[in-house]
């Protein structure tokens, strides 16, 4: 809920978030967290190859290659999104 990159929760458990591990969110073998910053519930998909030649990357804030969702439905837990806000971090997902 945090960049809308697509992936199944074991990609972000084995993985971690390619946009976010920088936020220091290491996502990676933290169920609480996978659970915490994503979402299951989303609209429709961009696949982004070129994101620095892409107005639908600007409009969309996609930084890197991958699949992107192009809306996102959830809630995070207050202190997770009141963390992020110290960040300079807007959360990109609609209240469920």
């Amino acid at each position: 809920m945090v960049c809308s990159l697509c992936k199944t929760f074991e990609q972000f458990y084995n993985e971690g978030c390619d946009n976010c591990n920088g936020l220091g969110l290491q996502m990676a073998d933290r169920q609480d967290r996978v659970s915490e910053y994503t979402s299951p519930y989303f609209e429709g998909m961009i696949s982004m190859m070129q994101p620095e030649q892409s107005w639908v990357a600007k409009y969309q804030a996609i930084p890197k290659q991958g699949v992107y969702a192009m809306e996102v439905t959830g809630t995070m837990p207050a202190d997770a999104v009141e963390w992020l806000k110290n960040k300079n971090v807007q959360p990109q997902a609609k209240p469920a």
